[in-house]
């Protein structure tokens, strides 16, 4: 198992050097991967109006300031960019990074991070209709010296894509599960080189399940797709209850909780507690996967029970790779 930190970088407190150092500072404590959203908004309904970073604009700088760590969106969601444009995207920050591209690929999951835009957000299954034909315009794109494709939403006429990707045959593709139960594992079973689940127990065993079964019925072995789910994980020297801290938050007026608290209990179900509780937690959790994404918020740090600051994220992400990351080396 390896381990990846997810950083968003969302927030006034947060600049453009302290979003790259994140990073920078994952590299130095030996994380596997890096990735961020990839959201033109915040990230829940109370936090619509943070101020982002636009994931394609800062990715490529970022990859100049590391040399080993792997680099990518979780997840780019489709239609947010032209399928074509996007081709020529990747391929050109996969030369920037020198071949550490990990494309976190996915259908969409909110019509506020679309329609204020000017851009559509159709129905589920439209929108992983559009995604079967991304996946396809990247990679005939990312391998032809000019690409023809006819879809129903897209068509390629002798496209030119230069220069291609340094990764062979093309840089990994991970597909996000977390909503569909039917048209997304199919596709990742047809598609994906990983995939990614961000839902809490049973439902990600659920999916594992659900996924695998895609797999068999197309005689494709699931164990040539790597695996990765997020956590949020905190190592604290006390027990704290991340909902209850949200709370006080709210009450003190730093975010709405009832916008918050499904983040924490559909999707998250943090581990927050001394290292050797969080350990014991990763090593059943994580059973399965092949790679923990870490989303670690600062708890416990300094006078503050809970802050996403940029120093709160690096204080926990240094605690969580000195004193847990080595019990599985």
């Amino acid at each position: 198992m390896d381990f990846a930190v997810y950083v968003t970088g969302q927030g006034e407190s947060w600049t453009y050097p302290d979003f790259r150092d994140a990073f920078v500072e994952a590299e130095r404590l030996g994380f596997h991967a890096g990735w961020t959203m990839d959201n033109n908004v915040g990230s829940s309904v109370s936090t619509r109006e943070r101020p982002v970073f636009d994931t394609w604009t800062v990715l490529p700088a970022i990859a100049e300031a590391t040399s080993k760590i792997r680099l990518g969106p979780l997840v780019t969601p489709v239609g947010r960019r032209p399928f074509a444009l996007f081709a020529k995207t990747t391929s050109i920050f996969d030369r920037i990074s020198d071949g550490r591209l990990d494309l976190g690929i996915g259908a969409g999951d909110h019509a506020d991070y679309f329609e204020p835009w000017g851009q559509p957000y159709p129905e589920g299954k439209v929108r992983v209709e559009q995604l079967r034909e991304q996946i396809e315009v990247l990679k005939l794109m990312w391998s032809e010296d000019r690409a023809d494709y006819e879809g129903k939403y897209v068509t390629l006429r002798g496209a030119i894509n230069e220069p291609k990707p340094v990764q062979k045959p093309h840089p990994p593709i991970w597909i996000g599960l977390t909503r569909s139960r039917t048209r997304m594992p199919r596709l990742a079973a047809r598609y994906a080189d990983g995939i990614n689940i961000y839902l809490p127990e049973p439902k990600d065993r659920e999916m594992l399940e659900i996924f695998e079964r895609c797999c068999e019925e197309i005689g494709r072995d699931p164990g040539e797709v790597r695996r990765s789910r997020n956590l949020i994980v905190a190592v604290t020297d006390r027990q704290i209850d991340l909902v209850e801290v949200i709370r006080s938050e709210a009450n003190e007026g730093v975010g709405d909780f009832e916008s918050m608290l499904p983040n924490i209990t559909d999707y998250e179900n943090p581990i927050i507690g001394p290292a050797e509780h969080c350990i014991e937690q990763i090593r059943l959790r994580g059973e399965g996967f092949d790679q923990v994404i870490v989303n670690s918020p600062g708890l416990d740090y300094e006078d503050r029970l809970y802050t996403t600051t940029p120093e709160g994220t690096r204080h926990a992400m240094r605690r969580f790779a000195e004193e847990v990351m080595p019990a599985f080396r």
